[in-house]
């Protein structure tokens, strides 16, 4: 079984042509799910303010932490 969640992109000038992860398990992709619905709910909640720019990079952040916790390629 693979115990990595996220697959790394390797840059601009490979094959995969970007930068970030891409989601290879199942807890990889529900992760994914849970950051864009939390994203969704703060700006149906927060709406257009600093509030939901706060929000959102806290959980930019966190996932990102998470996501190159979790790749190992």
């Amino acid at each position: 079984m693979n115990r990595f969640w996220f697959r790394r992109r390797l840059g601009l000038f490979s094959k995969d042509l970007g930068w970030g992860w891409t989601p290879i398990s199942f807890q990889g992709w529900l992760l994914t799910l849970a950051f864009v619905g939390f994203i969704g709910w703060a700006y149906f909640y927060k709406g257009k303010s600093w509030d939901f720019l706060l929000y959102s990079l806290l959980a930019l952040f966190l996932f990102g932490m998470i996501a190159d916790s979790k790749s190992g390629y």
